[in-house]
């Protein structure tokens, strides 16, 4: 069960420190600058999978060929 805050119940998430420093290094260690298609579609898969894990919406734009995609995350339908 979780915790009701503001009329909403939320959830207790487990927190890894071991886990986020892992990911947190993974990410930056991909070259995604603005102009790097590659690396900053690297980024965008990885939150897409993040987010579409927890049950979010994910809808990927490519807005320009030069530059990655842009991913647009809601939690509503």
């Amino acid at each position: 069960m979780g915790v009701m805050v503001g009329g909403v119940i939320l959830k207790k998430i487990d927190f890894s420190l071991e886990e986020y420093l892992t990911e947190l290094e993974y990410l930056v260690n991909i070259d995604s600058g603005s102009f790097d298609p590659e690396g900053t579609g690297k980024i965008a898969a990885y939150f897409r999978e993040k987010f579409t894990e927890i049950g979010w919406q994910v809808k990927v734009h490519q807005l320009d060929a030069a530059v990655g995609p842009c991913l647009q995350i809601t939690n509503q339908n």
